[in-house]
């Protein structure tokens, strides 16, 4: 005698296991995973076409992550699984990071921010001081020089430590820069896995395309940016960000985060309190949070505010607050320069200036000791040296100024480019501006 086996046979809805069967992947996470897979093509061909020149095994590598872009493309569009979808994912940052690693191979002589911490990283090995130490030797050759409102030039290290106690223990990789930019490229590696970890499955690509695609930042990590190393250090802070203050693991290792990015650079000490902030008002967490993270979060309002009733009241508060910025803002687009600055003359060579004459009539009511420079842009270049003209312009007076480019020749642009002279002084801090008026200019 045979029992019937009673279990339910397999259909279409069901496995052998009597799990549901895993469902198609939704079209928006296909083209976010092809985005981010396009997105590695963009400055993959140079980094190929050094490579082929110098670096065979490179060229190679290289190669094979083109393969993976193009197969990566296709099967994203064709694949009928979510599981398999994510998986495509997960190839895609292990392309992107291999493309980061090859361009680093290529290109790590760093920006003058990678030569700065290479010299601190130095310092700091020898047992010297770091900060307040001029390095004078330094600029002008490589790192730019950064003028301050005095007249002078900072020649010092000007950055939190972290990023110079990261590259300490690497100089011994290589020359130059490259200990510093190792460190810039690789935090970045390892903040776009984090962030690929934390965000939701369908949200992943995210990461890559953030993180290492289009090329741009990781240009910034071969440049040694001390940026770049807090960008990582913030990202499990931002990621799931409504969740702080729950308590727990999480919170301190976030709390850990934020100061180790407030030590790498400077700007996450701005972004803190708009961090906090944003646990009220809810910053990009559409994308990083769930819908229930917004019906339970935290609402610090006065009981003056709460309430359908209290539309007037929330509106004149909010204007309340804007009103110093506004003020601010009103101040320095309509308030106008303390020195009014007229070009008497030039003293000029084959396609460059030797000289100006400049009269600087100081229309405020506090003395100003002026500095000079030419400008084509909005950068700025090194003070012009004073040949004649007094120190200080005492206020309601004018003054005539003898001006000479630092370097002996200020080279002309091409016609029609803007020319302005600017004047610096610290106290008061003051920036005048005036257009720089010449005749045609010659040809060489």
């Amino acid at each position: 005698m045979y029992l019937a086996d009673t279990r339910p046979s397999p259909t279409s809805g069901q496995d052998l296991t009597g799990a549901a069967p895993d469902e198609a992947p939704a079209q928006w996470h296909r083209v976010l995973t092809l985005l981010a897979d396009i997105s590695l093509f963009i400055g993959t061909r140079a980094v190929w076409t050094q490579a082929a020149s110098h670096h065979l095994v490179l060229a190679a590598v290289v190669s094979l992550c083109y393969a993976s872009i193009l197969t990566t493309g296709v099967l994203a569009l064709v694949v009928r699984r979510r599981r398999t979808l994510a998986r495509l994912d997960g190839c895609v940052l292990v392309t992107a990071m291999t493309l980061a690693l090859c361009a680093y191979a290529m290109n790590h002589g760093g920006s003058d921010e990678a030569v700065l911490t290479t010299r601190a990283a130095h310092e700091f090995l020898a047992g010297h001081q770091v900060y307040g130490r001029p390095w004078p030797w330094l600029f002008g050759h490589g790192v730019a020089l950064t003028p301050t409102m005095t007249g002078g030039y900072d020649y010092t290290y000007g950055y939190p430590p972290l990023p110079l106690m990261l590259t300490a223990p690497l100089l011994w990789i290589g020359h130059g820069a490259a200990a510093a930019t190792l460190v810039s490229t690789l935090a970045l590696i390892v903040g776009a896995i984090v962030m690929w970890r934390l965000l939701p499955v369908p949200w992943r690509s995210a990461a890559t395309l953030v993180c290492l695609g289009f090329g741009l930042l990781p240009v910034y990590g071969r440049l040694g940016y001390p940026a770049i190393v807090a960008l990582a250090l913030l990202v499990p802070v931002v990621v799931g960000w409504p969740r702080m203050g729950g308590g727990g693991r999480g919170d301190w290792v976030r709390a850990a985060c934020l100061g180790a990015a407030c030590a790498a650079q400077q700007l996450p000490w701005f972004l803190a309190p708009f961090l906090l902030a944003g646990i009220y008002a809810l910053l990009a967490a559409a994308v990083t949070a769930p819908p229930q993270s917004f019906a339970t979060a935290w609402q610090p309002r006065p009981a003056f505010l709460r309430g359908p009733h209290r539309r007037g009241a929330r509106m004149a508060t909010a204007l309340l607050l804007l009103t110093p910025s506004l003020a601010a803002v009103t101040l320095a687009a309509t308030g106008s320069p303390p020195l009014r600055m007229q070009v008497l003359g030039a003293r000029r060579t084959t396609g460059a200036l030797a000289g100006l004459t400049v009269r600087a009539a100081n229309l405020g009511d506090s003395a100003l000791r002026p500095h000079f420079t030419l400008t084509t842009g909005q950068g700025m270049g090194r003070y012009w040296f004073i040949a004649s003209g007094p120190t200080t312009i005492p206020a309601h007076s004018s003054a005539r100024y003898e001006l000479l480019p630092p370097s002996g020749r200020f080279a002309l642009p091409r016609a029609g480019v803007r020319i302005r002279i600017r004047a610096f002084s610290a106290s008061p801090m003051t920036l005048s501006s005036a257009d720089v008026h010449l005749p045609a200019v010659e040809k060489s």
